[in-house]
């Protein structure tokens, strides 16, 4: 029961996110950070959910995620095959980064931020300005390091019992 009610607190998390990032609820300066990003990379590097995140788990909180945003938000699909594909490249290669989850998860957000505007300008034909890829790079790295330090204190609530 209590896996279950896990589950769902997840799938609640990740339908906020993407309501907050289909709102631009946390948007500055025209900026949108790529909550759905930090999210599935936090979860895939932070310690206390590293090795519990399981592919079929994966996979299926990637397709409810776009289920949702094509509901709510009407985030595209090519922008959403290439955050799943980065998800994907994230949980095979997490073995291979660095061992320390702070700057692994702090390297992954901006090379994956860097490669999803890379490859999306690719696909879609669209030419993006580099200040604003480096802005939203920073952004969300800010944003990241806040969700890292909120994993953290979750881990040591959820470790201690309390």
């Amino acid at each position: 029961m209590a896996d279950l009610a896990k589950f769902i607190l997840i799938l609640f998390l990740l339908t906020l996110l993407i309501f907050l990032q289909g709102t631009r609820f946390l948007s500055f300066d025209g900026i949108n950070p790529n909550l759905l990003f930090i999210f599935f990379s936090g979860l895939l590097l932070a310690p206390r959910f590293r090795d519990k995140i399981k592919l079929n788990f994966l996979l299926a909180l990637l397709f409810f995620s776009l289920l949702v945003t094509s509901f709510i938000s009407g985030f595209w699909l090519m922008p959403w095959i290439l955050l799943a594909a980065l998800v994907i490249l994230i949980y095979f290669f997490r073995d291979f980064f660095t061992g320390r989850p702070l700057p692994d998860f702090l390297l992954v957000l901006g090379l994956g931020t860097l490669i999803f505007y890379g490859l999306l300008g690719i696909f879609t034909g669209g030419v993006l300005a580099g200040g604003f890829v480096l802005a939203e790079i920073a952004y969300n790295l800010i944003l990241g390091g806040i969700f890292w330090c909120n994993l953290y204190i979750l881990g040591k609530y959820v470790r201690s019992g309390t």
